[in-house]
């Protein structure tokens, strides 16, 4: 019983002296070279930390943008943004019809013009269900969009 004793003392005291983390802080913050040496001796072990580091934060990257995409298509949708149509300005199909699109075309864009195309399509099967209303929406990455877009 007394050597039972005699350990729990002893393991105690073995515990008593380790140091607390703020004493490891303080110790690295005034002797940074504990850790350099030690990156030093095993730069294998660091870069594989480092990297594991790195893709975790890339994942946690990629779900925080994917939550805060969810929120804003959430709150889009909540709040949907409404089109000004102006009766006076020319449109497409039957001026008395039930159904409005409007379509935000860039005259550089490739799907804009297949966008297009279906639009077209959509007007000759229902040409008194439809009406369009074409928007210039010219986008920074093609050059002639906005000059195209001010002509017409």
């Amino acid at each position: 019983m007394k050597l039972v004793i005699y350990y729990l003392l002893l393991a105690l005291a073995f515990v008593g002296c380790a140091p607390t983390a703020s004493q490891l802080k303080e110790a690295i913050e005034k002797d940074p070279t504990i850790i350099f040496s030690t990156i030093e001796k095993h730069p294998d072990q660091f870069m594989e930390v480092v990297n594991k580091a790195a893709a975790s934060a890339q994942k946690q990257g990629q779900a925080k943008a994917a939550e805060n995409e969810a929120k804003a298509r959430d709150e889009e949708f909540r709040n949907p943004l409404k089109p000004e149509i102006d009766e006076t300005r020319a449109m497409f199909g039957d001026k008395d019809a039930p159904v409005t699109i409007v379509e935000y075309t860039d005259f550089e864009c490739p799907y804009c013009a297949r966008g297009s195309e279906t639009i077209k399509e959509v007007l000759k099967q229902y040409p008194k269900e439809v009406r369009v209303l074409i928007k210039h929406l010219p986008l920074d990455f093609h050059p002639k969009a906005f000059t195209s877009s001010k002509i017409l």
